[in-house]
């Protein structure tokens, strides 16, 4: 009984979220079940090609937010929305994290969409245009692991013994994950392209433009440095990695000694001239 209350409370926490993220979710999975109709795509992705004339369809500058074909990255969107809401809602305000939401998505997408244009002109290839459709909000998911970066940048996440993960390097880690999973082909180009962008865009913005109530402009703290982003060795063992460095060492030399001495010297048919023997010295011949 107690562990059904404890499980209704933590529901009841997850469902207690603002109309207007309510609203973007449904909006989001109502625009996914749109995607299984063929041809949607072009619709509702932004696509350099259809921005062009004689196509014109600049609305996908704006419904691309809430659209997508994939249900690993819907997922992620409703995950970002939902996050904006439960741990941005209460230091920021709701119109502040609109005006952050859409200069973030919005630059990113464009930013992303236009980057393909010099690409074909240098292939010679207009089809590049049309192959490569912009969606959803993964860019703001960048900027959101940038906003908790701001709020929580020195407490510590992990400790490991090569150093100390804290919540500033959350943009970094979570970059280097989108890396992976695109080297292993799981991840589409177009999305981890997204992700960077927006954590670079989302700390322009936060870093020397957002307007704070005082009238100072972007966040001058040395801590919000961008080269804060990467995790430093902290309190490295040396004496353990020294020691592990040293037999490694070791192991390698001797393979090396090892295969000199089982190979045969090499003389392309040609004799080796005869050793001569070893001089002796007498004392006589040295008085």
């Amino acid at each position: 009984m107690t562990m059904n209350i404890a499980s209704a409370l933590r529901y009841g926490r997850v469902c207690n979220c603002r109309w207007q993220t309510k609203f973007v979710i449904c909006i989001q999975c109502i625009c996914y079940s749109l995607s299984f109709i063929p041809n949607m795509n072009s619709y509702f992705c932004i696509i350099g090609g259809y921005l062009l004339p004689p196509y014109f369809r600049l609305w996908t500058l704006f419904a691309s937010s809430f659209y997508n074909f994939s249900l690993t990255l819907l997922l992620l969107d409703i995950l970002t929305v939902f996050l904006m809401d439960k741990l941005l809602s209460g230091p920021y305000k709701w119109l502040e994290l609109l005006r952050f939401s859409v200069l973030v998505n919005f630059s990113s997408s464009v930013s992303v969409s236009l980057f393909l244009f010099p690409i074909s002109l240098i292939m010679y290839d207009k089809s590049v245009l049309f192959l490569y459709p912009v969606c959803g909000l993964v860019a703001l998911l960048g900027g959101v692991t940038v906003l908790g970066r701001q709020m929580m940048s020195d407490k510590l996440l992990v400790d490991f013994p090569l150093g100390k993960i804290r919540y500033k390097h959350i943009p970094f880690i979570s970059a280097l994950s989108f890396a992976v999973l695109f080297s292993i082909g799981f991840c589409a180009g177009i999305s981890f392209s997204l992700f960077v962008t927006g954590i670079f865009i989302a700390w322009t913005y936060l870093r020397f433009f957002q307007r704070h109530s005082n009238g100072l402009l972007g966040d001058v703290d040395d801590s919000f440095t961008f080269a804060g982003y990467i995790p430093a060795l902290d309190h490295v063992n040396t004496a353990s990695i020294q020691s592990a460095g040293k037999y490694i060492s070791s192991i390698y030399t001797i393979s090396n000694l090892s295969t000199e001495q089982s190979q045969p010297i090499q003389t392309n048919g040609t004799p080796l001239p005869p050793i001569p023997p070893p001089i002796s010295v007498s004392n006589n011949n040295l008085s």
